[in-house]
């Protein structure tokens, strides 16, 4: 074998050996755990809406199906209570606490488009926490670092959500 020979199956070698880095619609895909929300106010002031250790999941399906789950960690447990036998004041008060309960969750799902050239993705919900969710879109800037992805709400993206990839989807 030539040295001529020798060099050009070193380099057939080197190029199959190389893969090219997944696109970005490709890194979207997985399972990621919420680490942070912070919003940052005109003043300067930070904002943490789920508390300062959110619990939450965010899942991006290649078939381009997604999902979110983000709540505070310390929510109270609703007081159980017989509605065969409550007062209307034990009701009403049932009531309230349920609402409060409430607070410090949010979901919603849908499906997902990536656009690339203005680092955003879309999320087109089609049902959620909230009844005014299905049929809205949520525009989020993305960002990936080197454990998962930042999404930030446009237009002020003055509130940031860390996200840590934890599995494939």
């Amino acid at each position: 074998m030539d040295r001529r020979q020798v060099i050009s199956i070193l380099g057939l070698a080197g190029a199959v050996s190389l893969k090219a880095a997944p696109s970005v619609p490709d890194r979207f895909p997985g399972i990621y755990k919420l680490n942070s929300w912070k919003t940052t106010n005109p003043d300067g002031t930070i904002v943490e809406p789920m508390g300062p250790d959110p619990i939450g999941r965010i899942t991006y399906h290649k078939s381009g199906y997604m999902s979110a789950i983000l709540m505070r960690r310390d929510r109270k447990a609703v007081p159980r209570i017989d509605i065969k036998s409550a007062s209307i004041d034990e009701l009403r008060e049932a009531v309230r606490a349920l609402q409060g309960a409430n607070s410090g969750f949010v979901t919603y799902m849908g499906t997902y488009d990536v656009d690339e050239a203005k680092s955003q993705v879309t999320h087109h919900l089609q049902g959620g926490s909230s009844p005014s969710f299905i049929g809205v879109d949520f525009l989020r800037q993305y960002e990936f670092y080197s454990k998962g992805l930042y999404l930030s709400v446009p237009p002020q993206l003055n509130s940031k959500l860390e996200w840590e990839r934890v599995a494939d989807a």
